[in-house]
Order: structure tokens, then sequence, then C-alpha cells
């Protein structure tokens, strides 16, 4: 499963660096994030700097990605599904051109799937019909690797009916109210209701994904961190 690594989405600008190494690397991000402003992690995120922006809930687009696989995680831990299950199981429409995709395949970009309108040239699925399969898979599941939006979000519709649930209940249920995550503070888009349930972003495009602040983003570092614990449990 990917951890798309988000602390340093929010950082630096009276930063405290321990190396200059460190240094360099940030200020190079900064560069490229527009977000990367104020808070900054010191010492293995004992200690966070604080201002305005690290509070505020912003769009932080492919990172939603992380969320979707923790899910995934939660829902093989309590038997529901496993990595080799057969997601046309819970999406009946996989059954005729997806038959042996599993999760497992889109959890490791390698499922092959393809939305109608999704564009192979020049794109990575970004399809705005993505719930729609193809019948021309980009590749047989687990024969290559390929970074596509809509296969992640129809891994999220797969997921959603796996749980019974929006993924955004379930992810708060099992993760952010026991480490303290502030329902301020962050969110999860969807795309409305499909086949008869709310389906949030599984990939983050086209402003279907998680909302986050920094703050709350750094306590799910450090619960990855802590291997899963908090607070002692």
């Amino acid at each position: 499963m990917f951890f798309y690594c988000s602390v340093y989405t929010a950082a630096i600008q009276q930063p405290y660096i321990q190396s200059n190494r460190s240094r360099l690397y940030f200020e190079k991000q900064k560069k490229h994030s527009p977000f990367l402003k104020r808070t900054v992690e010191k010492t293995a995120l004992k200690k966070i700097f604080k201002g305005p922006e690290a509070d505020i809930a912003q769009n932080v687009w492919s990172c939603t990605k992380t969320f979707t696989s923790i899910v995934l995680g939660l829902l093989i831990a309590e038997g529901k599904c496993s990595l080799d299950s057969k997601v046309s199981d819970f999406l009946p429409e996989l059954k005729d051109h997806y038959p042996e995709l599993t999760f497992r395949h889109f959890a490791t970009h390698t499922s092959g799937y393809k939305a109608a309108g999704d564009k192979t040239a020049g794109g990575h699925g970004q399809s705005s019909t993505p719930f729609t399969p193809s019948s021309d898979p980009l590749f047989a599941p687990g024969s290559a690797f390929k970074y596509w939006d809509s296969a992640m979000n129809v891994f999220a519709k797969a997921l959603t009916m796996v749980a019974g649930e929006p993924l955004e209940d379930y992810f708060k249920r099992k993760v952010a109210e026991p480490i303290g995550m502030d329902d301020d503070k962050w969110g999860w888009k969807d795309f409305g209701i499909i086949d008869g349930v709310i389906v949030n972003g599984g990939a983050g495009n086209k402003g279907r994904g998680i909302f986050i602040s920094a703050s709350e983003m750094a306590k799910l570092g450090q619960l990855y961190l802590n291997k899963g614990s908090w607070n002692g449990r």
C-alpha cells in the first residue's frame, strides 16, 4: 500500500532545520508547493511550528490515495475482504471485462482498469465518468504498472461496497476520531450517489478527495510512525 508523505505540504516560514541537507531539501520543496509556508517538523515530528496556515484544510490531491489504502487495510483486518478478493464480487459491472481484477491490483496500480472517456495519451485516468468501465483495458491485471486515477476512484467505490458505508464515515470512526482529528480541519469530498451509495473520491482528482490541514495530517503521520498505536491503543 502507498503512503504519500504529506507532512511537507505545509512547512517553512521560520524553519528550524537541524542540518544543511535538510534545509536545502525543504527550500527546494517550497518552490514547488504554493502552500509550503508555515509548519515544519523538528526532531522527528516531536515539535511542529504552528501558524494560521497549519490549521487550514487544503486539497491534498493524490495524498487521498493514502486514505483509500488505509481503508483497505482496515477492511482486511476486519476480515471483510483480502488483497486477493475479486473486485467484481462487489462491483458486478466489472465481471465482463475485468473478472480477475483484485484489490491487490488496485492498491499497487497494476489493475489495468480504464474508464470510458479515459485518454491514454498524456493523461493518467482523469475521465469524468470513472465508474463506467471501458471494454478495452489498459493491460491484463498484474502485468504492468500504471498510475491511474479512474482506477483509484473505482477502488474507492468497491471499498464502499465492502464497508457498507461511505469511506469518509468509515475512516472517521476507525481512525480520525480515535486519534483526535478535528472535523473542522479535514473532510473527504465525494462524487455523490453512485448506484445507491455515496462514493468518496479514491484518487483525489477533480476536487473529490481529501481536504485536510497540516496539523491533522501530521497526526496521521505520527500514527504511521507509531505503527498504528495511539495513546496505548
